[in-house]
């Protein structure tokens, strides 16, 4: 992927890059005007070796109208191109940053003010650093809008505030019982509710029985003293206790 190739592509609006150690792509000098105008998905996911400068360049030129943004396993990313793609992606409604390890609260209260209920998709899955402080801004914002959360691993999130955050999502409806085994409404559009959890087992029963998690798919093993392989129920949730192979 080079910077004459994405010049060339003046109507481009899908971009998926397979893993590659020669992955370039910043927009080339005096053709940002042409470069990624169009574009609305962008997947860079395991391309290890890209690191903040390039996403920032890309982010500048070509998030305008993009809808979906994939990241994850770009360990060495920070803040600072996470933050640039928030604030470039003016249209962004699904947003994946599985391992990007050193991201904190702040690109993620940023998306939440910024996408609001527009926001229908988001994995933070293995960032670590991110906190009860995110939870709250995505419980204020954006549960009126989001239909799957991955946070797995992080595991300074608290009953409390993810308690709060499924239950506004449950008000919200795009997790209640009218949804389950159905596809949803509005800006998730195909997607089924979902709140993955793998490695949260700081999590205990006040949030697996405290709260209104009527037909969301939690997906992990929050109570393993509670649960036998295969599929059993923690209060109403249906929950899949099988580990995946990648999250």
């Amino acid at each position: 992927l080079s910077s004459l190739s994405l010049s060339s592509l003046s109507s481009l609006s899908l971009l998926s890059s397979s893993p590659s150690p020669t992955v370039n792509p910043y927009p080339p000098d005096g053709n940002e005007d042409c470069v990624g105008s169009r574009l609305c998905l962008l997947s860079l996911a395991e391309n290890e070796q890209l690191k903040d400068e390039p996403i920032i360049a890309l982010a500048a030129h070509c998030f305008a109208k993009l809808h979906s943004l994939d990241l994850s396993g770009l360990h060495l990313l920070t803040d600072a191109s996470i933050g640039a793609s928030v604030l470039a992606g003016v249209e962004l409604r699904c947003v994946r940053l599985l391992g990007v390890c050193e991201l904190s609260d702040g690109p993620v209260l940023e998306l939440a003010v910024r996408r609001g209920v527009q926001l229908c998709e988001l994995s933070l899955n293995g960032c670590h650093k991110i906190t009860d402080e995110a939870i709250h801004a995505l419980e204020e914002n954006c549960a009126a809008g989001l239909v799957r959360l991955d946070i797995s691993w992080c595991r300074q999130v608290r009953d409390d505030a993810l308690g709060r955050l499924a239950d506004a999502c449950v008000e919200s409806g795009h997790w209640g019982a009218e949804r389950a085994g159905r596809r949803s409404d509005g800006p998730a559009g195909s997607l089924l509710p979902s709140l993955k959890l793998w490695g949260m087992t700081q999590l205990s029963a006040k949030f697996h029985q405290g709260h209104s998690l009527a037909a969301g798919m939690l997906e992990g093993t929050p109570d393993c003293k509670q649960l036998q392989a295969g599929h059993a129920r923690v209060g109403a949730w249906s929950v899949r206790t099988r580990e995946p192979t990648c999250s």
